[in-house]
């Protein structure tokens, strides 16, 4: 059986997975939320560190009934621990509902054993697994699956794929992928893969495939494309088995690993080596270069004031490909009479057009009419207070891209820590009131 759940998780600046091994434990995990804090360390010359951690949690549980077996993620994080957590509490519940259940059959199966003339001795405990492995980790998004086994039978055995955009909050979709029109796309690619497979390898499906659901299972492959997954008896006889169609149209919208025609190469500051900053190599046109490197420059130039001090600064690339160049700045300054000061900035080269580049800002990237204005900040609103901030902090609202989003961002000085606030809002939101880059 399949099964699918929706999580959403708080945005962040830069996020991935790392697996590692943990010994044997319980199911019950716990982690500590804290509040977003942009820092850079003093020590670490380059700051894409990984910030989502999931380790293997496993546990044992054996009964004169059944014997469990359970290996489960757990999931932590230092800057966003809270929605870590419900990831994992949701995660756990799920598997403990599900263990529950397989419990109850092993008992009522060795009720029935011994009911029908078995000997206790001779009984063999129902064997319950459940394990996991992960399947995309990189650039925002996370893809995972779970799976359950019950010896008792494979009737038992489900499947549980998860699909979450750590930055937008919000689970993952097949419509993210290729709009709209998704279902057309994704059924042609089935039907069109079903016919390969019963020409090449005599493969059986049942007649008149209905296409996807509107919840259709899948999960996301280390190439960055959704694989469709149908459970066994859905879409071809059991012994075939589970069912899986990785979709590859070019034409996706979620472009997990876009292309780009140029490298960014990280520079050091000559007299200072705690700063970073972006250089762009092999761009078409050496004016055109010159000109974006100015611009990732300025930042550098922007902290180097007289009454400025000991500065550091570093920086992620958050978008690379042949329209945008996206590039997130943080790092901190010492300010002559007022201490030090984090800030976080960030540069947005358009290199959409062939004979020019310019920046985007988001006094450019929306329109200028008071309709389109309006509308802005009504979605901001929204967002804001879906984060459970009621007031919108328009001045000094700042912007960069990941992916196929815009991710709006300002400070919030406070007496030890100057905190970022950020609001994720996918491109096709804007659609009407943005500028076409």
């Amino acid at each position: 059986m399949l099964r699918r759940s929706q999580w959403y998780i708080r945005q962040s600046l830069k996020v991935g997975l790392i697996v590692a091994s943990l010994g044997m434990g319980g199911m019950t995990f716990n982690l500590y939320a804290n509040e977003l804090d942009i820092a850079v360390s003093q020590d670490r010359a380059d700051t894409k560190e990984i910030n989502v951690v999931m380790i293997p949690k496993s546990y044992q549980e054996d009964t004169k009934s059944y014997s469990v077996q359970v290996t489960v993620p757990q999931i932590s994080s230092e800057k966003y621990s809270m929605y870590a957590k419900t990831i994992e509490d949701r995660i756990n519940k799920e598997m403990q509902d599900a263990l529950e259940l397989a419990k109850h059959r092993g008992k009522e199966y060795y009720k029935a054993y011994l009911a029908t003339g078995g000997k206790e001795s001779d009984y063999r405990p129902v064997d319950i697994k459940v394990d996991y492995d992960v399947k995309y980790n990189t650039d925002g998004a996370v893809s995972l699956g779970i799976y359950k086994t019950e010896s008792i039978g494979s009737a038992y055995d489900t499947a549980y794929f998860y699909n979450f955009d750590l930055e937008s909050q919000k689970e993952i979709t097949l419509k993210d992928f290729y709009g709209e029109d998704y279902k057309r796309i994704i059924d042609e690619q089935i039907m069109n893969q079903i016919k390969e497979r019963i020409a090449q390898e005599d493969a059986v499906y049942f007649e008149g495939f209905e296409g996807i659901k509107e919840d259709q299972v899948f999960y996301i492959n280390e190439k960055g494309n959704p694989v469709i997954v149908f459970d066994k008896h859905e879409i071809a006889p059991e012994f075939m088995g589970m069912q899986s169609f990785e979709i590859v149209n070019p034409a996706k919208l979620l472009q997990l690993e876009p292309e780009a025609h140029y490298d960014v190469k990280r520079s050091i500051l000559p007299n200072n080596p705690r700063v970073s900053y972006p250089k762009v190599e092999g761009y078409k046109g050496e004016l055109l270069q010159d000109y974006i490197n100015q611009s990732l420059y300025r930042v550098v130039e922007k902290y180097q004031k007289d009454t400025y001090s000991n500065l550091r600064l570093d920086y992620d690339v958050t978008r690379m490909d042949d329209s945008i160049l996206s590039v997130l700045y943080r790092g901190s300054v010492d300010i002559e009479g007022l201490g030090t000061k984090m800030f976080v900035d960030s540069i947005n080269i358009d290199l959409s057009k062939d004979k020019t580049v310019d920046e985007i800002n988001v006094k450019n990237f929306i329109l200028p009419t008071q309709e389109a204005q309006t509308a802005f900040n009504k979605i901001l609103e929204e967002k804001l207070k879906e984060q459970g901030i009621e007031e919108v902090q328009v001045e000094g609202l700042s912007v960069y891209f990941k992916d196929n989003r815009a991710v709006f961002y300002y400070m919030i000085p406070d007496d030890s820590v100057q905190k970022v606030v950020e609001v994720v809002i996918p491109l096709v939101e804007l659609e009407g009131i943005k500028a076409n880059f």
